[in-house]
C-alpha cells in the first residue's frame, strides 16, 4: 500500500446522516444546546419544506436553552428567512436583533437583519436596510457581495446621490469580483439611470460577455430605455438574442 492510499482523507459526512445522527442525540439529551443547535443547522442547509419546519423549531428550542449564544440566534434568523412563511419576516428581525445585542461585531447577522428590512419594507426599513449593510461592510470590507447588496438598496431608495453611491459601491465590488455578472449588470442598470451612457454600455457589454441572457433582460427593462436609440445598444442586444 502507498503512502497515498494510507494518508487519503476521510469521505465527508453525508448530509442526511448528520440530521439522523442530530436527531439520534437530542431524542437521548434533549437539554443538550449542542445537539437542537446542529440538527436545526443541518434541517435548514438541507432545505427542503419540512425540513425548514423543523429546523426552525429545533434553533428555538436550542434559543431556549441558551438564550445567549449569537450564533443560535444568527441560524435562527436566516432560517426564518429561507423559509417565508406568514409572521416569519418579524420573526428574522427579531432574531437578528437579539444577536446583535450579543455581539455588535456579527457582519452576517448586520447583513441578514438588512435582508429582512429590506423585504419587509415598513416605515423606514429600507433606510434601516441601507445603514445595516454599512455596518456589516465597516466590520468586513473584503465580502463584495455586501457592496453588491447595498448598491441594490441604495437603487431602491432612488434620487441621484443613492443612485451614485450604488453605482460606487458596484465599481469597489468589482475589483474583488471581476467575474460576477449580476454586479456589472446592475452597474449598468443604475448607470443608465445616471444618464451615464458610455459607462453603462461598457458594464452592460462585460456582463453580457459574462452571461449572455442579461441581453434579454436590459432589453426589457425600463432603466435602459433612454439607451434603445444606441446603436451599440442595439448591437450588443441583437449580438445575444
Amino acid at each position: 500500500m502507498s503512502s497515498e492510499d494510507v494518508y487519503q482523507p476521510l469521505p465527508e459526512p453525508d448530509l442526511d446522516e448528520l440530521i439522523e445522527l442530530w436527531r439520534r442525540q437530542v431524542r437521548h439529551q434533549p437539554e443538550e444546546v449542542s445537539g437542537w443547535y446542529n440538527l436545526g443547522s443541518a434541517l435548514s442547509k438541507r432545505g427542503g419544506k419540512e425540513d425548514l419546519k423543523e429546523a426552525v423549531e429545533a434553533l428555538k428550542k436550542a434559543a431556549k436553552l441558551n438564550q445567549d449564544d449569537p450564533s443560535v440566534w444568527l441560524n435562527l434568523g436566516n432560517t426564518y428567512l429561507r423559509r417565508l412563511h406568514p409572521g416569519d419576516i418579524d420573526s428574522a428581525v427579531d432574531a437578528y436583533s437579539r444577536c446583535l445585542e450579543l455581539e455588535e461585531v456579527q457582519a452576517k447577522a448586520w447583513v441578514g437583519l438588512a435582508g429582512a428590512l429590506l423585504i419587509r419594507r415598513g416605515e423606514g426599513d429600507i433606510d434601516r436596510g441601507v445603514m445595516n449593510l454599512r455596518r456589516a461592510i465597516d466590520l468586513d470590507s473584503d465580502r463584495p457581495g455586501y457592496r453588491f447588496q447595498l448598491a441594490l438598496a441604495l437603487e431602491g431608495v432612488g434620487g441621484g446621490e443613492a443612485l451614485a453611491e450604488g453605482a460606487a459601491q458596484c465599481q469597489l465590488a468589482l475589483k474583488r469580483d471581476a467575474d460576477n455578472a449580476r454586479g456589472w449588470y446592475l452597474l449598468a442598470r443604475m448607470l443608465a439611470q445616471l444618464n451615464d451612457e458610455e459607462g453603462s454600455l461598457s458594464a452592460l457589454e462585460q456582463a453580457i460577455l459574462l452571461d449572455s441572457d442579461f441581453s434579454f433582460l436590459a432589453g426589457q427593462e425600463e432603466a435602459f430605455a433612454g439607451l434603445r436609440k444606441n446603436k451599440r445598444f442595439k448591437e450588443l442586444m441583437g449580438r445575444w438574442v
